[in-house]
């Protein structure tokens, strides 16, 4: 799972992981004097809590197949993280992630460390911009830099 919450008796005591709350708006709400309790987790207009962090999660394509947000195709949102987002390897290193696995079916953790959100990150070799897949773009890329500060 990539994102745990915990809840019990009211007012709730809650727990999040290992989290990406970005873009929603108003990212976390609490008008009943709950305890939210956040770590090592990506929280849009920041959050305090060990290993919090305040950047763009770098997703693929978050607002669904036309790029814009708030329409229909927004069930098509690609919540993989782009190959460069600070979010990978910045889950919870010290979590048991025994037998999990991430939206895709792999292993819950790639590269020694979880990521935050609900992705773990297998980078493809030569997808420098990266979308996913290596193509002319990518070839573009490596070309226009060869051999760039070599004298």
């Amino acid at each position: 799972m990539a994102c745990d919450s915990y809840r019990q008796s009211y007012p709730n005591t809650v727990q999040l992981a290992n989290c990406i709350l970005w873009d929603g708006g108003d990212e976390i709400w609490n008008n009943d004097g709950s305890t939210i309790t956040i770590t090592y987790s990506d929280i849009q207009g920041g959050w305090p809590g060990t290993g919090n962090i305040d950047e763009g999660p770098l997703f693929v394509g978050p607002n669904g197949l036309d790029g814009i947000g708030g329409t229909a195709d927004d069930e098509d949102d690609n919540v993989h993280l782009r190959g460069y987002s600070p979010c990978i390897n910045a889950g919870n290193p010290s979590g048991d992630y025994s037998g999990q696995v991430d939206l895709d079916g792999q292993p819950r953790v790639a590269y020694g460390r979880v990521d935050m959100g609900a992705d773990e990150v297998f980078p493809i070799a030569g997808d420098f911009e990266p979308d996913g897949d290596v193509d002319f773009v990518d070839f573009a890329i490596f070309a226009g830099n060869w051999l760039l500060g070599v004298e």
